[in-house]
């Protein structure tokens, strides 16, 4: 390359290089706008059932107050003991971002993940009951069940001569309302310990509340009344009911639950009066026949009656639609 040439090239990269540092900023710029640096190595052990930022990576800074805020997020649950617990840059990228702790304050550097233990074949209560909730998680998929630890377990030591695996099942015995899971540390055929976590069961349910005071005999309606998701401690017994077009057996307060023993069923209209006409309809797809009749019973919708068909004069049995007609049944 000539000197001639090596000018020209100096006199074009020279701009480019003040354009760049200009936009995205040198890398002292950025060192001196760092205020944390989270260094991540490729594995660490974990002495306790907690995780925070501090337990999985090398923390130092500037600003000590961010660096404190930083060590403390938490970030799930710990491995169990025997578990590997692998953890992405990413992962870790997104938790800082969703509480705020964004590049170029806080810089993360080091591994593209994070292989986690445990040092110890100690499991603590906590140790216990997230396992057993996690094994509910995988084999129980009922809709509108939910479930609580409602008792943890005493922690289980075990040696590490033992080579104990943890082993889950379900109590077949448990009470109604409860699931109680058995946790057995078995060696080879041996089972050396156990221990069994208590779960509280409830379920999703709808309730009725009234919107505004509803007085006694009133309609239950949309206007006066919404329906709500709830969780309830006893399963729901029977199909749920709608409350609508039901009456209020006494008044109501805005505000109040109603259950069904405090509404009383409407008592059906009469569609079609005896002695009074009526079309006796036959339907097909896209298509009715229609005769005239007369009743010769009172009928509700729904109501199978006596009708005389006036032209033929042959008394039938209908059913009472919802459109006043009367649907001949056939026998």
């Amino acid at each position: 390359m000539t000197t001639r040439q090596l000018r020209i090239l100096l006199v074009i990269l020279i701009p480019l290089t003040m354009l760049a540092a200009e936009i995205f900023g040198s890398s002292e710029d950025v060192e001196n706008q760092t205020a944390v640096r989270i260094y991540l190595p490729r594995t660490k052990t974990i002495t306790s059932a907690g995780l925070t930022m501090d337990d999985i990576a090398h923390i130092s800074g500037r600003n000590g107050k961010l660096a404190a805020k930083v060590s403390a997020l938490p970030m799930g649950r710990a491995p169990f003991p025997g578990e590997v617990l692998v953890l992405t840059r990413k992962t870790i990228q997104a938790r800082l971002a969703s509480e705020g702790f964004r590049p170029p304050k806080v810089l993360l550097t080091g591994a593209a993940e994070i292989r986690l233990s445990r040092n110890t074949n100690d499991y603590s209560s906590d140790d216990l009951a997230n396992a057993a909730t996690e094994y509910l998680q995988k084999r129980i998929a009922s809709k509108g069940v939910f479930w609580r630890v409602s008792k943890k377990p005493t922690p289980l030591y075990l040696a590490k001569s033992n080579n104990c695996k943890l082993l889950m099942a379900i109590d077949e015995k448990s009470p109604a309302g409860h699931l109680r899971v058995i946790i057995s540390a078995v060696a080879g055929k041996k089972t050396i310990a156990s221990r069994m976590v208590h779960f509280k069961l409830t379920y999703q349910s709808q309730r009725v509340v009234a919107m505004r005071d509803i007085s006694a005999g009133s309609a239950i309606t949309p206007q006066n009344v919404k329906i709500e998701s709830t969780i309830v401690e006893r399963r729901p017994t029977g199909k749920w009911r709608s409350p609508f077009g039901g009456l209020t057996r006494k008044a109501i307060a805005k505000g109040a639950v109603i259950s069904p023993n405090m509404l009383k069923a409407a008592k059906p209209v009469i569609r079609v009066k005896r002695n009074e006409a009526v079309l006796i309809a036959i339907r097909g797809k896209g298509w009715k026949i229609t005769t005239r009749g007369v009743a010769l019973q009172n009928g509700k919708i729904g109501d199978k009656i006596r009708v005389r068909n006036i032209d033929s004069k042959k008394i039938i049995i209908a059913k009472v639609d919802k459109s006043g007609e009367v649907i001949p049944l056939t026998r």
